[in-house]
């Protein structure tokens, strides 16, 4: 979703902070379409409490400030309780918890500070339809939920929003190939079958959705969660 919303970000006019963009390509791209684009590097571990304070940073110095920003954290562990090990708790609680508290703790406050404001959390649609063998992962994608609206409680006030969303089917190589949807068009219809819409969802779908969240046209939403997932979360 990410190197989507970038595009349509730059297409609403906003400049843009990166965390390591390693597509030289897209970054070309972005400033071709004529944005001011910042790449950060050292932005790849989000278990690390410096990490998010880095992009808050950049922004500051290159721009004065920022106005919006999307942070899309995650670990993946296929785990039931009945199967999963303490180490995987701890991996999923550190990649898909403390990442999202230290996001809000390094972009919240300035946005506070100037009275505007708007933070989108991706997480994911598994907090909505918890899966048996994938309890751990959902579980700490919930609690990353709560914390998002806790937060968003907190703020609201103060003229900042914070919500999240969560993708599931999303239409990427490596999805494909984990539900064998590239093996032939017979396989790929029966992956798109436990889907409502009966399809993918495209990184564009997430990224227009996303950004109407951060472009600053729609404010009146906030401790929200969003699922992407063409239907998906409601079955």
């Amino acid at each position: 979703m990410m190197p989507a919303l970038a595009r349509e970000m730059v297409r609403r006019n906003h400049d843009l902070v990166l965390g390591d963009a390693r597509d030289e390509a897209l970054v070309k791209e972005l400033r071709k379409l004529g944005a001011m684009v910042e790449v950060v590097p050292g932005t790849e571990d989000q278990t690390r409490p410096d990490t998010f304070q880095k992009l808050v940073d950049r922004a500051r110095d290159a721009f004065g400030g920022f106005d919006s920003a999307c942070i899309r954290t995650g670990t993946h562990v296929n785990a039931s309780v009945l199967t999963g090990e303490e180490k995987d708790l701890d991996t999923v609680y550190e990649g898909n918890l403390k990442t999202v508290f230290y996001a809000l703790r390094a972009v919240v406050p300035p946005l506070v500070a100037q009275k505007s404001g708007q933070v989108i959390i991706n997480s994911s649609a598994g907090a909505m339809r918890p899966q048996p063998q994938q309890a751990l992962y959902c579980a700490t994608r919930a609690a990353a939920n709560a914390l998002v609206r806790a937060t968003a409680l907190a703020v609201a006030a103060h003229g900042v929003t914070v919500n999240a969303t969560g993708t599931a089917g999303m239409e990427d190589p490596s999805y494909r190939h984990m539900v064998g949807a590239d093996e032939s068009p017979e396989k790929r219809q029966a992956a798109t079958a436990s889907f409502p819409m009966k399809r993918f969802i495209q990184p564009e779908d997430a990224a227009n959705f996303v950004a109407t969240l951060i472009d600053g046209t729609a404010t009146g939403q906030t401790g929200q969660f969003f699922p992407i997932d063409a239907g998906w979360s409601f079955i």
